[in-house]
């Protein structure tokens, strides 16, 4: 069976982060972190496996991201970030099913909290969001508060011991939060 994972903000290549993010990745190099990163995404995605990164994805040159993609399991889409410049790279781009700015996922089983609105930056105020709707991101590197309630969640790798979230995980972590009639609100 098909699983959906989501994550954000892996920075692979990026020694600074390192430093940024001491609490929560528990990696001595890049080196180190690079591989942790890569071997806990293959621990839980598997090939067949859909999953979406919410930017901030690198700071190397294509070449280096490119070995760092076939490596990583899942049939890959992704979200741009502010740290993205080199992702958009046509070699780059075959790794993906596709590419954009924004995303609105559809849950099959949780018709009452689509669309979840995928982006690389917390949003205030999302499409349908007095509706149930969700809204998962990246850029924050789990240093933002809860937001809407606990309708809106950093996806991050640093807000999840460097893992890629299981989107029925998340959603059923977060589903009491939604509000699932739309009557409630004025």
């Amino acid at each position: 069976m098909k699983n959906t994972f989501i994550s954000s903000d892996h920075h692979f290549g990026h020694r600074n982060v390192l430093q940024f993010c001491s609490t929560t990745r528990p990696f001595d190099t890049v080196e180190e972190m690079n591989e942790g990163l890569i071997t806990r995404h293959n621990e839980v995605v598997k090939p067949e496996d859909d999953v979406y990164f919410l930017g901030d994805f690198a700071f190397m040159p294509a070449n280096q991201i490119e070995v760092i993609l076939e490596r990583m399991h899942g049939n890959k889409h992704f979200v741009f970030g502010n740290h993205d410049k080199p992702m958009r790279q046509s070699s780059i781009v075959k790794h993906f099913v596709w590419m954009k700015d924004y995303h609105e996922l559809r849950l099959t089983n949780h018709k009452q909290l689509s669309p979840v609105v995928l982006f690389h930056f917390p949003i205030h105020s999302w499409n349908r969001m007095h509706y149930g709707a969700l809204h998962f991101y990246g850029h924050t590197h789990g240093t933002v508060p809860e937001m809407a309630g606990g309708r809106a969640r950093d996806v991050g790798v640093d807000s999840n011991n460097c893992y890629p979230w299981n989107v029925v995980d998340l959603v059923a972590l977060m589903e009491p939060c939604a509000i699932t009639d739309p009557r409630a609100v004025r």
